[in-house]
């Protein structure tokens, strides 16, 4: 029985002979460097935890910018909707002309006047017309093949390399005027042939006394 008690001794101190030990100040490395892994470990818990609020923060604030954006859109939507519907209740032609001479836009009465559409140049459409006797006026035929006199005005647009194009119609205008004139003109010949008829008569009128 002393035997394996013996061997069994001996195996326990072996083994405790074996096992490595720590030195004291490698020990406190060890501990210092879990102390520093725990610290970075926290640091970057609360780094994420704040980024995570950031993120979110920033989330929220694109949902309203992004609700601001659809709002505008749709409000310039709306007006330009209202734009476009009053430009083409105009009596008046517009035309918008690009710094290439290229037709942007223009409202149906424009096109009936001169055939301006969008994508032609504004240079063909002012073929159509013909100087008239006055400034700044001229004389087409419209999409009807009617004689029309219009006058014509441009303006740049500010802001851009464009400008826009006034076309009115001057028909029935010009022909008042015309009418006026002429009725002046015989109202001149009735006051001249009354003034004639008058000299004519003072004489006979003595004669006959």
């Amino acid at each position: 029985m002393a035997e394996p008690a013996a061997a069994t001794a001996a195996v326990t101190a072996a083994t405790a002979t074996d096992t490595p030990r720590i030195a004291p100040d490698e020990a406190a490395r060890l501990a210092e460097a879990f102390r520093l892994f725990n610290a970075a470990s926290a640091e970057l818990s609360e780094a994420y935890g704040t980024l995570e609020r950031q993120v979110a923060s920033l989330t929220e604030e694109l949902a309203e910018a992004n609700g601001e954006l659809r709002r505008q859109y749709e409000q310039k939507a709306r007006l330009t909707d209202r734009l476009t519907t009053l430009l083409n209740q105009l009596p008046a032609g517009v035309v918008v002309v690009d710094g290439a001479d290229g037709i942007e836009q223009a409202n149906p009465v424009a096109f009936d006047m001169v055939g301006a559409q969008a994508g032609q140049s504004w240079s063909s459409c002012t073929r159509r017309l013909v100087q008239a006797d006055a400034p700044a006026e001229w004389v087409c035929t419209d999409s009807e093949g009617a004689h029309r006199r219009l006058s014509v005005s441009e303006a740049p647009l500010t802001g851009e390399n464009a400008r826009i194009v006034l076309l009115h119609d001057m028909t029935r205008q010009h022909a008042l005027k015309i009418a006026a004139a002429r009725n002046e003109r015989l109202a001149a010949m009735g006051e001249m042939a009354a003034s004639l008829a008058h000299q004519l008569r003072t004489p006979l009128a003595a004669a006959t006394l």
